[in-house]
């Protein structure tokens, strides 16, 4: 392989575990979303 072969398979494979960070950020996001609002949820029907 050149040197150029490697810079681009070293770039497709960054990108990749960037998207899959990201995504993995976006879930966690989310999941944190619905739990906030399920305890407000909760909270106001105590009050």
């Amino acid at each position: 392989m050149n040197n150029k072969s490697l810079i681009q398979n070293e770039t497709v494979f960054l990108n990749e575990v960037t998207e899959l960070v990201q995504k993995a950020r976006d879930t966690a996001n989310s999941a944190v979303s619905s739990i906030i609002v399920v305890t407000y949820w909760n909270i106001g029907k105590k009050l």
